[in-house]
């Protein structure tokens, strides 16, 4: 091999050295300084399937550091909070099917209270065996709630959930009848944790 094809070789291979150093850097380098305007992470988690606890009492502020300094942002308050439980528990208790055989129900257990849970444990339980060859369900879906009352030092509260409802007979998509029906959701607080006491549709 001759000594300019030596030469060339070898800074065809700096070349591609210094494009990969360079594409090293810029890839993960870079990449490790935050932005200013990046989100910032509260690192919270939900998810419909996880068991959600509403604490006794929740912070009237949230201090989230920023590029600037901190910042403060006006937690939700505790009718917040409880109306948004009671929206999650009224979608979810009022959706059912025959084929389900009460998963609604038993899923929305960490919600409940000791006492709802064992009424909730025989009336499944006592239930009769059901027709499951055709398909019949309900869906729920919430469409507004409202605080009826709450009263922090007694430990009570209930909120009114107003639903509208689709009956489906055959499929999921052979709806066959569509309606309105509201839902009182009665809280608790039980080891210090607001938790659901009772649920009845209006």
């Amino acid at each position: 091999m001759s000594r300019r094809k030596k030469i060339i070789i070898t800074l065809v291979a700096l070349l591609v050295l210094i494009l990969l150093l360079y594409l090293a850097w810029f890839y993960f380098g870079r990449g490790q300084t935050p932005s200013a305007n990046a989100p910032v992470n509260t690192g919270a988690t939900s998810s419909n399937n996880q068991e959600v606890k509403l604490p006794a009492t929740t912070p009237s502020i949230i201090k989230l550091n920023s590029g600037n300094g901190q910042t403060a942002i006006k937690a939700p308050s505790l009718e917040d909070n409880l109306k948004k439980l009671a929206i999650n528990f009224a979608e979810r208790y009022g959706s059912f099917s025959n084929q389900n055989l009460f998963q609604n129900i038993i899923d929305l257990a960490p919600l409940m209270s000791v006492k709802m849970k064992a009424y909730s444990e025989q009336s499944i339980a006592a239930a009769k065996p059901q027709n499951t060859s055709v398909y019949s369900g309900t869906t729920t879906k919430a469409i507004r709630a409202s605080l009826a009352s709450l009263n922090e030092g007694k430990g009570q509260a209930e909120v009114i959930v107003s639903t509208q409802r689709f009956i489906a007979t055959s499929s999921t998509d052979n709806i066959t009848k569509v309606y309105y029906q509201d839902i009182s959701i009665k809280f608790i607080l039980e080891d210090g944790e607001w938790r659901i006491d009772g649920a009845y549709w209006k």
